[in-house]
């Protein structure tokens, strides 16, 4: 297609291997079709405000990051027999590895700099007829030394999707099925033994005589996206292709980044 002059956006992840992919790669470098990542999460509201969040430093430096997430894969597309989704077969791309945590390693990339490192374990752990991994537990360090931890899986029967940043003065928290953004910051809720508090405050202390933390973060609310993410990644996709231009963050490299890591990933094959 792209070398008769069709224009292609690929979902991501760019390929369930490496095997070909270096090949396509020199195709697309030659070609002057545009080629974008399906990278939809980039486009979605709440990441877009987590990232513009991250850059201003309310928590100072970047530690660690911590993903969780997980949903019961046949409620996932309910009218349809899970057994015949490509999520649950390996010969369609299927497993935790490509399709979550595909979006989640691209956020990292976005977030926090370029992965340089993975080490865990996958592994099936449920009943569900599935030739794939249900569960996958893992963590990654980029290139900005910052490390990341991630929990995801198949079998959770209430869906949950949390993030938490840990930065040098608190910690930034998001829950995306209630929808609730939460900031701490140790220079508004840290306090000496010696302080006078207003309004009988009350404090949680590791020792009686140690220092004293208002435990309750700041609360705001956070904005979710649906359809609206896709439209979005559509009218950018065709404003490319009516300039003629790449976008050099969504570009077939963007696509390899992610695929090397999930790759290259140093993970131990507990399935059972």
């Amino acid at each position: 297609m792209l070398g008769f002059g069709i224009h292609v956006m690929v979902e991501k992840p760019l390929s369930n291997s490496l095997s070909g992919v270096y090949k396509l790669q020199e195709i697309v470098y030659k070609s002057d079709s545009v080629f974008m990542m399906a990278h939809t999460y980039r486009f979605r509201e709440e990441w877009q405000r987590i990232k513009s969040l991250l850059d201003s430093a309310p928590v100072g430096k970047v530690y660690t990051a911590e993903f969780s997430g997980g949903l019961y894969l046949p409620d996932w597309h309910y009218q349809e027999d899970y057994r015949k989704e490509y999520a649950a077969n390996k010969k369609q791309g299927g497993g935790v590895l490509l399709t979550s945590l595909s979006h989640f390693f691209d956020l990292v990339d976005w977030y926090f700099g370029k992965i340089i490192n993975v080490a865990g374990v996958k592994s099936k752990q449920s009943d569900l007829d599935l030739d794939v991994e249900d569960v996958v537990t893992c963590t990654v360090k980029t290139d900005s030394g910052i490390l990341v931890t991630f929990y995801e899986d198949f079998l959770s029967r209430s869906p949950r999707r949390t993030f938490r940043v840990n930065g040098e003065f608190g910690y930034i928290e998001i829950d995306f099925n209630r929808k609730t953004l939460c900031i701490w910051d140790s220079r508004k809720n840290r306090f000496l033994p010696s302080a006078t508090l207003e309004n009988d405050i009350e404090l949680f202390r590791i020792l009686e005589d140690g220092i004293g933390y208002k435990m309750e973060p700041e609360l705001q609310q956070l904005g979710y996206s649906g359809n609206d993410a896709y439209l979005a990644e559509l009218k950018h996709f065709l404003n490319l292709v009516d300039k003629g231009e790449s976008d050099s963050k969504l570009n077939i490299d963007a696509g390899m980044k992610v695929l090397e890591v999930i790759n290259h990933a140093r993970l131990q094959n507990w399935m059972t």
